[in-house]
């Protein structure tokens, strides 16, 4: 592994405004995972404890190798590693077999969390030496169904040993043998169960899954719908679910809500969904979803029907349903954009909260749901929506206005929103659509109701954040797997913020000092990108678009850059 450290981190604000000695994070963890680019999984979950240490995963297909770790892998394996707050590696254990982590959570023990799809016998690895198997999906012949998936979820404490791993199981829809016998054409293997999100309050876990056919969370059961093909053909519904577990022992499964159709799908009753996605806030349960059709959102105590515009005949309403669920209470909102017969490429990826508002990010094409007024630059574009939780109405949004250049061949992806301190983190990459074939990564920051940002070489995968430290996960141009640790980066922002102003007279992008200063450029993440010693002025013309810090130690001045 190869780790990059700065020569002082950014633990206050005197430390913040003092030259660095280089742009790089706290501390980088980087290491090859894959034999090619192209094996780079593009969903590599991190988490970060109150106390800074951090928790890494991914998927590797080569031995990773370093003084406390080994491990060789048998398939497409997944590995979850354990740093401490200065980047030292504490322990790794692999998901031995064909395992993808899709999602990870920490709790106050520093126990983690992990939820994600099998695709054959997994053997769950620990640093304790005792292991758990579970299978995942398999057809009438006995042999594993690939293509479709079982999901798992287990449970490891802070010091690697396994606690728990437990498969989330689904079978064929107890109607189909006999449809089959009376001769309808049915083409699955049955049930399927895909883990999407995990979060955690206190004693429960939550996570959210789409299913089809029989489903078993544990001790719960959950039944999704048919759909009966004028009368020879019969095909599976998806349905979405958020489940709570028991997060001593990952047992007494309870629903928590379900998307699903309103009554049974015919020509006349139709029903789609195309993304999902929630978390947990004070108690609370915030949702965000996509569908089109007639729609249902059940928790067990209220339910909420809509109807989004969808006949059949290509003409689609692609309705975004927001709700929020306290106790026995079910708020809900709902956002579309006009009728279209354009394919959908909206989704509804992530949603946090952050103080009082509920920020939704993903991907849209054509207009924006949230905001009609606005429009996708070429193919697609990342967005954020901003929701006050309480009311649960728009009060801002932004989007990236990237131009992909060919919206024939290529379109953006989203892979990870974080909101910490007002700042907000979107990131992404733009595909070759042909062959998902990443060709850039992108990455922005709103702040100020302003969004910045650049393509990069590589791409963030996901960013978690305590009450001061971020960390990034990050794949490389080179598909190495990275780790960007930035240690008490929110105290020390809100320190640049907080600071007297730097006097300066501006013209175009170059700032005029009155007398000599020792001036440092930040970014808005504290990473110092310039330097000019006994400096009269100072130009950000070279810098990409987006907002700088410029501080000479005792005041500080924001500044956008503006192409004049």
């Amino acid at each position: 592994m190869k780790k990059l450290l700065s020569l002082c981190t950014l633990a206050a604000c005197s430390a913040l405004v003092q030259a660095q000695p280089s742009s790089t994070p706290t501390w980088t963890e980087s290491f090859k995972a894959v034999a090619e680019v192209a094996d780079a999984h593009r969903t590599a979950p991190v988490a970060i404890t109150q106390d800074g240490n951090v928790y890494s995963t991914g998927r590797f297909n080569q031995t990773i190798a370093t003084d406390k770790i080994f491990l060789e892998p048998v398939a497409q394996d997944s590995y979850l590693i354990k740093y401490d707050k200065a980047g030292n590696e504490l322990w790794g254990v692999q998901l031995a077999g064909s395992a993808t982590i899709k999602a990870m959570v920490t709790d106050a023990e520093e126990n983690v969390y992990i939820t994600g799809t099998l695709a054959d016998k997994v053997v769950f690895n620990t640093t304790s030496g005792e292991t758990i198997t579970l299978e995942g999906k398999k057809g009438d012949d006995g042999s594993f169904v690939s293509t479709q998936s079982f999901s798992f979820v287990a449970k490891y404490d802070a010091n690697g040993t396994l606690l728990t791993a437990k498969t989330l199981s689904a079978e064929k829809h107890p109607s189909i043998t006999e449809m089959e016998g009376n001769g309808y054409l049915y083409f699955s293997e049955g049930g399927v169960v895909e883990a999407i999100q995990l979060d955690i309050d206190k004693e429960k876990l939550y996570i959210s899954a789409s299913y089809t056919g029989k489903a078993h969370f544990e001790n719960l059961s959950l039944q999704a719908s048919l759909v009966d093909i004028s009368g020879f053909m019969v095909e599976d519904v998806q349905h979405f679910a958020i489940v709570s577990l028991s997060a001593e022992d990952l047992s007494q499964a309870k629903l928590v809500a379900e998307l699903k159709p309103s009554a049974p799908i015919t020509q006349e009753v139709a029903y789609n969904t195309y993304s999902f996605s929630f978390t947990e806030s004070l108690g609370s349960i915030y949702i965000g979803a996509i569908g089109c059709g007639n729609l249902t959102l059940a928790t067990p105590n209220a339910s909420k029907d809509f109807t989004f515009f969808f006949p059949g005949n290509g003409i689609t309403e692609y309705g975004h349903i927001i709700a929020s669920i306290n106790g026995n209470d079910l708020q809900t909102a709902s956002y579309s954009a006009p009728k279209t017969t354009t394919e959908n490429k909206k989704t509804i990826d992530e949603i946090q909260i952050d103080g009082n508002t509920l920020y939704v990010g993903g991907v849209f094409n054509d207009t924006l749901a949230f905001d009609n007024t606005v429009f996708s630059t070429n193919k697609t574009d990342l967005y954020v929506a901003a929701l006050n939780k309480n009311t649960l109405e728009v009060t801002n949004t932004w989007v990236s206005g990237y131009d992909e250049e060919d919206n024939n061949k290529n379109e953006e992806v989203f892979t990870s929103m974080l909101a910490a301190e007002d700042n907000i983190y979107l990131n992404g990459y733009r595909k070759q659509m042909s062959d998902n074939t990443i060709l850039n990564g992108l990455s922005y920051t709103i702040e100020n109701d302003k969004i910045s940002g650049t393509n990069t070489n590589g791409f963030i995968t996901d960013g978690a954040v305590n009450d001061k430290s971020l960390v990034f996960a990050e794949i490389d141009k080179d598909g190495n797997n990275a780790v960007n640790y930035y240690q008490d980066i929110l105290s020390s922002i809100e320190c640049i913020k907080d600071n007297k102003t730097l006097p300066a007279q501006r013209v175009g992008n170059t700032f005029y000092f009155a007398e000599p200063n020792d001036i440092t450029v930040y970014d808005l993440q504290g990473r110092m990108l310039k330097q000019a010693n006994h400096a009269t002025s100072v130009s950000i013309d070279d810098l990409n678009q987006g907002i700088y810090i410029l501080s000479n130690g005792k005041s500080t001045l924001k500044a956008q850059k503006t192409n004049f």
